[in-house]
């Protein structure tokens, strides 16, 4: 037979754990699938051929060592996720207050406006808004600064 048709029987006795009729049929016949059909049985018996091997204290050592590092890495980490997700609970919360407050004010600042104490639309200033200052309009509506001059010194 084939090499592939030897590897087909062969891992048809590894996947159901034994051998079958055809099988051990072929083993008698074919002297490599007889060897391995042999070791597997060996193998299944007497356990495996490094079981009684033991690691080495300095390989033990690397790996724990290795996997306290992991550990306190994934702490430092977890460490920053929550300061950095309490800073953005805080920043959210103070925006917010920010936010809810300059509402309440904007609030206060329209009612005051409609009941008329913040402004008054009879005045000429304020219904001819055109930006420029006229003397001996009103005298509430804008401060009249006077600063000494040369010429108060003359009269």
């Amino acid at each position: 037979m084939s090499d592939k048709e030897c590897e087909k029987i062969i891992d048809r006795a590894i996947e159901s754990n034994k051998a079958d009729a055809a099988t051990e049929a072929h083993a008698r016949t074919c002297p490599k699938c007889a060897s391995t059909l042999a070791l597997l049985a060996l193998l299944k018996t007497s356990g495996s051929p490094t079981s009684d091997l033991k690691p080495s204290a300095a390989f033990l050592a690397s790996i724990e060592s290795s996997l306290t590092a992991t550990a306190a890495q994934t702490i430092t980490l977890k460490t920053k996720i929550l300061a950095a997700v309490i800073g953005v609970a805080l920043t959210a919360t103070i925006a917010l207050t920010i936010i809810s407050h300059t509402g309440k004010s904007d609030k206060r600042t329209d009612k005051a406006a409609q009941s008329g104490s913040v402004t008054d639309e009879t005045t000429p200033a304020a219904s001819s808004n055109t930006g420029e200052i006229r003397p001996n309009t009103d005298n509430t509506a804008f401060p009249q600064l006077k600063f000494p001059s040369p010429t108060d010194e003359i009269k």
